[in-house]
């Protein structure tokens, strides 16, 4: 059986996982060799500041699902001018290992 690890949900998956996997590997008809798959989110943008204002967005709905707010999303302009509180700074640290930029 091949692993998938998905960085974008847990971000503390540690490359040791993928480590013990391959260690303990055996093989199968479907997989004579251990297969490991990684998926991350990645923000990428033209410049800096649309890099910085599309992480803004995403730390937003983060700490939007981190309350439980699944259904009031905001647009773009809401959250470009939206101040993260002392209580958000947390959710977001907590969160930075998801995603890279």
């Amino acid at each position: 059986m091949a692993l998938s690890i998905a960085k974008f949900i847990n971000g503390f998956v540690s490359p040791q996982v993928a480590e013990t996997y391959r260690k303990n590997f055996k093989p199968s008809a479907e997989n004579t060799e251990p297969q490991v798959i990684v998926a991350v989110q990645v923000v990428c943008a033209e410049t800096e500041e649309r890099a910085n204002q599309m992480r803004k967005f995403i730390d937003f709905v983060f700490v939007q699902f981190e309350k439980g707010n699944f259904n009031d999303l905001k647009d773009g302009n809401f959250i470009k001018n939206y101040s993260f509180s002392p209580f958000d700074q947390q959710i977001i640290e907590l969160h930075k290992h998801f995603i890279f930029k």
